[in-house]
């Protein structure tokens, strides 16, 4: 059969929109399906990573949205005695080994407008106010059942056919449901009142630079400064206060006065939100697969909850174009649960024990907090779960450094979203003719580079070269020509193609 499109994806935010941009630059055809019928005009995720970064980097936004952007300088949390027990003590003002700054504080509604407007102009079909309301799956595709969100008759369904199917529509998922998974609870679930507002031009704002959370019996608050004058505060609700009280005008005034008064900003949001620490126990069914919020639900107490649904579309996307366009197995994206789930579950167990301490030291007693000594946490690097590698490489699995080349420019300007095999010239012009074509073949990048910045980036990780993924991940790194040609070949044999030996 025929299909309309190559894959479905339903649900529209950023990470969805980088999942159709992805999937676009590798021509595959897609069409998202969005229950609302504009971009939200509040913010709702503030935080990206250099992972992040690096990631807008390979699709050609990072320069585009720099000045959506603004640099975090600290974060920390404080107890009832006024004493710094934890915080990011690394965040620095210069780049990680991915190249850019570890934090960022960003305003999603301007990011969302510029990644929809590119996609629009890459080729994407966008279809909003469309709620989808069934999946159908046949031997070759899928079909999609959709009508008009505000639809109550039906008189609006159709059907469209596609490939694949791609769930990122949030934690409440259709696409979840679909699937029929459970989902791994790794914390309680806390309520936080979550208010954003936009300071009046004019108005000096007096609160730190950084971003803090300050815990004591009465409250706990966590501020964040956010881009284009707007401050975000959080509080955290007690079991017997209702939303409704918290979400009243008097209720919100009354809590910004601590820092403004009401003619000085206007409220932008101010909605109570659960905060949970879950994973799904399957991301795939037959053709059908789901991502981000839809997939695990991060607690924001490490900022990671849209980092870790841009992980997912940079590892999905070209496995959806390998076994689509350019006939791999199926199997390659059974894969993208076993490399995901791991790491993915990492980042929220590490959230939900952050938020569990936070609630911790809002009950515990004045010896226990003077007790309490100080932790700085280094950002989380799991590795992938196993997949795509062999365990047996060295560093499979883990990040790959982004160096500068010996032409000044950053090693993914170079590579765009492909794999690449990187470093050592003397190495790497001993491969094989027939391994060589063979890489090539299958579009590896070959970057042949000694400066020093790639010498030190590749003995970083363990090699003289590297073996880098599309999604910026190991395949492995490599001290000798055997260990190159068993690299290429495990990857080759992953892709559906063959490496002569």
């Amino acid at each position: 059969m025929k299909h309309e499109y190559d894959v479905g994806v339903v649900g529209y935010g950023p990470s969805s929109a980088v999942l159709v941009n992805l999937l676009l630059e590798q021509g595959l055809s897609v069409i998202v399906f969005e229950r609302d019928e504009d971009i939200p005009t509040s913010p709702r995720a503030a935080h990206f990573d250099d992972e992040s970064l690096r990631l807008f980097q390979t699709i050609g936004a990072a320069d585009d949205l720099a000045e959506y952007f603004s640099k975090s300088k600290d974060y920390g949390v404080y107890n009832a005695l006024g004493k710094r027990v934890w915080g990011f003590s690394a965040i620095g003002q210069v780049p990680t080994d991915q190249g850019w700054l570890s934090d960022y504080w960003f305003f999603q509604p301007r990011v969302e407008r510029y990644l929809r407007a590119k996609n629009i102009k890459q080729g994407a079909t966008a279809l909003l106010n469309r709620e989808v309301i069934d999946l159908t799956e046949l031997p070759d595709g899928v079909v999609i059942t959709h009508k008009n969100t505000d639809d109550e008759t039906g008189t609006t369904q159709q059907q469209t056919s596609v490939r694949y199917v791609v769930g990122a529509d949030g934690a409440k998922s259709f696409v979840r449901k679909y699937i029929g998974t459970s989902m791994e609870k790794l914390a309680p679930s806390q309520r936080w009142m979550i208010v954003d507002i936009k300071i009046h031009a004019g108005i000096p704002v007096e609160l730190e630079s950084e971003s803090w959370t300050r815990v004591s019996p009465n409250e706990t608050i966590t501020y964040v400064p956010m881009p284009e004058d707007i401050q975000r505060f959080e509080f955290s609700m007690k079991e017997d206060q209702s939303e409704d009280d918290v979400k009243s005008p008097e209720a919100i005034t009354e809590f910004i006065a601590k820092w403004f008064q009401p003619d000085e900003y206007d409220i932008l949001r101010a909605d109570v939100y659960h905060f949970h620490s879950l994973v799904a126990d399957e991301w795939k069914k037959g053709r059908v697969l789901i991502a981000g919020d839809a997939a695990h639900l991060n607690p924001p107490f490490l900022g990671q909850g849209v980092c870790a649904a841009f992980r997912d579309a940079a590892n999905l996307a070209w496995k959806l174009a390998r076994v689509v366009r350019d006939g791999a197995s199926e199997a390659l994206l059974d894969t993208y649960m076993t490399e995901r789930r791991p790491h993915a579950r990492e980042i929220v167990k590490i959230a939900g024990e952050v938020g569990n301490k936070i609630a911790w030291m809002a009950s515990a007693s004045p010896e226990e907090l003077n007790a309490m000594g100080r932790e700085d946490y280094k950002q989380a690097k799991p590795p992938l779960g196993p997949g795509v590698f062999d365990g047996n490489f060295t560093s499979a699995g883990v990040r790959a450094p982004q160096p500068v080349l010996s032409n000044g420019r950053m090693l993914d300007y170079a590579v765009g979203y492909n794999f690449a095999l990187v470093g050592d010239s003397a190495l790497i012009s001993a491969i094989s003719s027939s391994s060589m074509a063979a890489l090539k073949a299958l579009r590896v990048v070959i970057l042949a580079d000694d400066c020093d910045s790639v010498r030190n980036a590749t003995a970083a990780v363990g090699g003289k070269v590297m073996f880098v993924r599309p999604d910026r991940y190991l395949i492995g790194v490599a001290n000798s020509i055997s260990e190159i040609e068993a690299m290429a070949i495990q990857a080759a044999t992953a892709l559906g193609s063959t490496v002569a030996a």
